[in-house]
């Protein structure tokens, strides 16, 4: 067995609630039975039970990402494939088990194992990826493949009216139709709580343009909420003369960068 396949091991029995199964189910057994040997098999029994249909999604799971290993290092001569970091490999294995309805995440496991796998590429695999991608929704997953050859307008901003209160938003950008209902706010923000995207202070002026078109989307969330709220009309000369704003241009970090190479389809 690789070491890695035993690390895996060990993890998975950590993860077993084997204490509350045996309060609950195999300690009676002890009284009643000298057979040491038969309650030991009873209690790993007793304790795989709840995990049997993890288990087999799991199982599947791995085979999917090894079929796509395979996809990803067909092309790599097959004396530059080595053995994974235990402490990649083992992370990344058992958080594979949870992407049962995630072809996206599993995914980006896979790029992960792979690049880990290449002895060529290895070195650039840090550990901290799998935990970034564990803290991923696959909807963000997405977002991220579509953020990463982008760097966008980004404005924090508010709107002070002296009858009406005010109104603000943060991290708002730009994007594609696909991702118009989404919360993309919450998902900027846990790009930058994540180190894979900074926001940098920048000049209006210098990119008037891009900078419009996120204006005017601040100024229709304002309009629709403020108006409803108020059942009074916010007109663009209002809402202009009420507008102020930070400008910033959202874009990746060199360890964001790092991560997106190794964890993205290319």
């Amino acid at each position: 067995m690789e070491d890695f396949e035993k690390e895996v091991v060990k993890e998975i029995v950590k993860q077993l609630p084997v204490k509350e199964i045996y309060e609950d189910g195999v300690k009676p057994l002890v009284q009643s039975s000298s057979n040491i040997a038969n309650l030991v098999l009873r209690a790993i029994n007793a304790a795989l039970e709840p995990l049997h249909k993890w288990v087999l999604h799991r199982e599947y799971n791995i085979e999917e990402t090894k079929i796509l290993l395979q996809q990803q290092l067909i092309n790599v001569p097959h004396e530059f494939i080595v053995s994974p970091e235990p402490y990649v490999a083992v992370p990344a294995l058992l958080s594979i088990s949870y992407t049962i309805d995630s072809s996206e995440l599993r995914n980006m496991y896979a790029n992960l194992l792979a690049k880990s796998m290449n002895v060529n590429e290895k070195e650039f695999v840090h550990p901290s990826f799998v935990e970034i991608i564990k803290q991923l929704s696959p909807n963000e997953a997405v977002f991220l493949k579509y953020l990463k050859g982008h760097r966008k307008a980004l404005i924090d901003y508010e709107f002070q009216f002296d009858d009406f209160g005010g109104f603000i938003g943060q991290n708002l950008i730009a994007v594609s139709s696909e991702f118009e209902q989404e919360d993309i706010t919450s998902y900027i923000n846990n790009c930058i709580r994540l180190g894979l995207f900074e926001k940098i202070l920048f000049n209006r002026n210098s990119c008037a343009e891009e900078f419009e078109v996120v204006e005017e989307i601040a100024f229709d969330e304002c309009k629709i909420n403020m108006e409803e709220d108020y059942e009074h009309d916010f007109s663009h000369d209002v809402l202009s003369k009420a507008f102020n704003c930070n400008y910033y241009w959202l874009q990746l970090t060199n360890f964001g960068d790092s991560f997106i190479e190794i964890a993205l389809d290319n």
